[in-house]
């Protein structure tokens, strides 16, 4: 692999074909490791053999390659792409261990196939049918998956393209002749497909008719400008509303002085509330304040169920006439939601601490977070899932013994907890803890039970 590429701090091939072999002759007797590592053997001696050619071969660095050389070197070094999983369950992400997809500022050889783009594509689809491993694994909840070349290749062609994947659906028993030409057919129908789909004017089109996927490879490859017109037509005519709201989220990638107009004419005429809280977050990347003042409109408004989007939107504003107003809408969500709300609340009311912004207007969100998450020491409610916060550890922690957790990491002196307890000695926690914050607002205190 050229040092100018990408060094991952990972072993040889040479060194895992070690390990494997080693792995088959000391635990030949367990079946299940036997089976999973000796299968991967001739795969990895085939890519032990082919590095140690390609190595005698290879010369130049990536700056001295024509575009089709690069290309095709980068395709080579595909076999050598470390993705990461960071969810469980859940897909790898070719392009490395972060959230949200594609990162542009990344230099494995996947990122700068990617950003070649288009004339990339004939050498990729080439090796859609490649069964060599690859360095990105798959987690299940009990097992492992190497990836293959082929994978890699088809999620980096779907990035390309926008969504334009490329399937190759042929007979496994085709005599080698009729296999390769047959592929080259498949190969050649779906890129004039795909000179017209991934064309700048093509994906106007597509984000014309609501395609949120060729919006983000539009705003890739050409200037913000070039998407103002198709997606404004977009987000106008989508007849789907989560497309609706994947395409305002991108205006906050074009000019403010054309958007702001726009968010505000969405958020005040839109019937769906998604798609209006769709509208208001994106303007709030614009203007934070009239954002604000839509949002809370729309929630004091809001007689169906509450929309997570809009009240985390408010909870993070840190501003208490937000915080207030999404009170009323907490007890609608399920306890999970609830919780991680509350959390969120806890998260803000730390934050303005830790800067020390002791403003009125902090001191005033503090005060009525305190009085939210003590009015839900009484919810008793499970939510049947793990995990942990701060210094403890939990599963399918009742709501009110959270927010004990959560009161006790806004303030450990006044609201002091023990975690886990027994359920009798929570419950006279909480009710201390309920108690601690009544006698502080002048409100009677109340009996255990009451």
């Amino acid at each position: 692999m050229n040092n100018d590429t990408w060094e991952p701090t990972l072993p040889s091939w040479e060194s895992l074909l070690q390990r494997s072999k080693a792995i088959v002759r000391r635990y030949g007797a367990y079946i299940g490791a036997y089976n999973e590592t000796r299968k991967y053997i001739p795969l990895m001696e085939r890519v032990v053999r082919e590095e140690r050619e390609h190595n005698q071969k290879q010369r130049k660095t990536l700056a001295q390659m024509s575009q089709v050389e690069k290309i095709k070197e980068l395709v080579y070094q595909l076999r050598d792409q470390n993705g990461a999983q960071v969810m469980n369950p859940g897909s790898p992400n070719i392009y490395g261990r972060f959230f949200g997809g594609y990162n542009p500022d990344g230099n494995t050889p996947a990122h700068q196939l990617r950003k070649i783009g288009l004339p990339a594509l004939p050498y990729l689809a080439e090796t859609i049918d490649d069964d060599r491993l690859s360095r990105t694994l798959q987690r299940g909840r009990s097992w492992d998956r190497i990836w293959r070349v082929s994978q890699v290749v088809g999620d980096l062609i779907e990035g390309i393209t926008g969504g334009e994947r490329f399937y190759l659906d042929l007979p496994k028993n085709l005599a080698p002749a009729e296999y390769r030409r047959r592929k080259q057919a498949a190969i050649s129908a779906w890129l004039q497909k795909v000179e017209k789909t991934c064309s700048v004017e093509g994906l106007c089109q597509r984000v014309r008719d609501g395609d949120s996927q060729a919006a983000k490879l539009l705003l890739e490859r050409s200037k913000p400008q070039a998407l103002l017109e198709p997606l404004k037509y977009g987000i106008l005519h989508a007849k789907d509303s989560s497309a609706k709201e994947f395409l305002l989220q991108l205006c906050s990638k074009l000019p403010r002085a054309e958007m702001v107009p726009f968010l505000t004419e969405r958020a005040e005429q839109e019937k769906s509330l998604d798609v209006r809280v769709a509208a208001i977050r994106t303007l709030g990347e614009f203007e934070k304040a009239r954002a604000l003042k839509y949002m809370l409109k729309e929630c004091r408004q809001s007689r169906q169920e509450a929309n997570e989007s809009m009240v985390s939107y408010l909870i993070d504003s840190g501003e208490a006439e937000a915080l207030k107003a999404v009170e009323r809408h907490l007890s609608a969500f399920n306890p999970f939601s609830l919780t991680s709300l509350l959390s969120d609340i806890t998260s803000v009311s730390c934050e303005n601490s830790e800067r020390h912004e002791r403003s009125s207007q902090k001191i005033a969100y503090r005060k009525v977070a305190e009085e939210i998450l003590v009015k839900f020491l009484n919810d008793i409610t499970r939510d049947n899932s793990g995990g942990s916060y701060g210094d403890y550890t939990f599963s399918n922690a009742r709501t009110c013994d959270l927010v004990a957790i959560y009161l006790n990491t806004l303030d450990k002196k006044k609201y002091p907890i023990r975690y886990p307890l027994p359920v009798k000695e929570l419950d006279e926690q909480r009710y201390r803890l309920i108690n601690i914050w009544r006698k502080e607002n002048g409100q009677p205190l109340l009996a255990e039970g009451q």
